[in-house]
């Protein structure tokens, strides 16, 4: 009983911490699909292989350079990334996403990456409203939803003082499904000599029950939320 209530109470942190990380950015389970984007998407070139993943890979190359060029390396991260065409896959939570003009989302699955992100910036996503009610709808019966979108980025900042700050403009959304058993969106999965088993068993065992659990510590804060959310966004 004790241990369950301190889960709850670290979970209640991690709300609490996403919320305020929202706040400075903005100012079918099992991998189904749910919902699909009406209409074509913008005819527009997507650039290759940049996802967020890319991105991390470039954040990190620049912070491992030497004191005197590590500034520099993040403007220059900045600079190329800066007006990209992008298709990104997101997690998004009602909460972190309550309205078109501050909607923030989860930008790795941590479960493929080999170490934690060490990155705090939750991407903020320029919605029109019409857009915004598309993702809601789709995302209704979700928890977490993992949603395609396509956008342009319009904002990179990369500092060694402040927390790093990214803007995804004009963003549409291609797609929406419920997370896959071996996704982790919300904390970054326990190695597997802590879970006692091999990776690709705690990817599909331990990874999706903690993952289960961090969201549900969501889920009555989206139900509140639901009927507001979706009168804000008409």
């Amino acid at each position: 009983m004790y241990a369950r209530t301190g889960r709850m109470s670290g979970l209640v942190a991690l709300v609490a911490i996403l919320s305020c990380a929202v706040l400075v950015a903005c100012g079918g389970a099992g991998g189904e699909p749910v919902a699909k984007a009406s209409g074509a998407p913008k005819s527009i070139p997507v650039a290759d292989g940049a996802d967020p993943y890319a991105l991390l890979a470039d954040i990190r190359d620049a912070h491992a350079a030497d004191r005197d060029g590590r500034a520099a390396r993040l403007d220059d991260v900045s600079r190329t990334w800066r007006g990209k065409r992008v298709r990104w896959e997101l997690g998004v939570l009602r909460p972190l996403c309550p309205n078109a003009s501050g909607c923030a989302a989860l930008p790795f699955d941590q479960a493929r990456l080999d170490e934690p992100s060490g990155q705090g910036w939750l991407p903020r996503l320029e919605l029109e409203p019409e857009e915004h009610a598309r993702i809601v709808a789709a995302c209704e019966e979700q928890p977490l939803c993992v949603v395609e979108v396509e956008a342009t980025v319009s904002r990179v900042r990369l500092s060694t003082e402040l927390p790093t700050a990214v803007t995804l403009a004009e963003a549409r959304m291609l797609s929406a499904r419920g997370p896959a058993a071996a996704e982790s969106w919300v904390r970054y999965p326990a190695p597997a000599w802590q879970a006692g088993t091999s990776r690709a068993a705690s990817a599909s065992g331990s990874t999706a029950s903690s993952e289960r659990s961090a969201v549900a510590a969501w889920a009555p804060s989206t139900r509140r939320s639901k009927r507001t959310s979706t009168v804000a966004s008409r």
